[in-house]
């Protein structure tokens, strides 16, 4: 018998349920394997990448930095180190999409933490545009919302507290902001 630790899993997106989607820089992520038992998880992420929690675990949460490169995922046991899975990123940065700057200078989040209702606001009229509030796991989240010429105000006071990715959609610009809600 092998003392060697052999096991198959595939290294999964949990936030947006897409296995090839690259994230937006700033986004907080959540990435996992198939979990076994009695095996400790060992992540790596690129260098700007920040681990929030899960280290050792069968999944972590990270903010994504501005460095494309890999997540890897190496499986261990007391008979060993498995075979490392990776899945290489290309961090989006949503600054530079095309975004006048007009435009992204003059747009502000607030109050961030929010604990009922964030306001996305704009200082000059800039035609037609929407929010969307997406979960961790990257579902969209429905929310009531209201809108002015200039400003939504969207109603997270139904919603449970955690990290949401909030959405603006400007035309074919969008604008993402990490929102706490308490």
């Amino acid at each position: 018998m092998s003392n060697r630790l052999t096991l198959f899993f595939i290294l999964i997106v949990v936030s947006l349920g897409l296995h090839s989607q690259n994230p937006y820089v700033g986004q907080t992520k959540i990435y996992s394997v198939i979990e076994q038992p009695d095996v400790v998880y060992t992540w790596s992420v690129p260098a700007d990448w920040s681990v929030l929690n899960g280290q050792g675990t069968d999944s972590i949460e990270v903010i994504v930095g501005m460095l494309s490169g890999y997540v890897v995922v190496t499986p261990s046991n007391t008979c060993g180190d498995g075979i490392p899975q990776e899945r290489y990123f290309e961090p989006i940065d949503s600054t530079a999409t095309g975004l006048p700057q007009q435009i992204a200078s003059s747009f502000k989040f607030y109050p961030n933490p929010v604990s009922d209702f964030l306001t996305a606001e704009f200082d000059n009229r800039i035609g037609e545009f929407e929010i969307e509030i997406y979960d961790m796991r990257g579902s969209l989240i429905p929310v009531n919302t209201e809108t002015t010429s200039n400003r939504i105000i969207a109603d997270f006071s139904k919603l449970p507290p955690g990290i949401y990715n909030a959405r603006i959609h400007i035309g074919g610009y969008s604008i993402n902001r990490k929102i706490v809600h308490q």
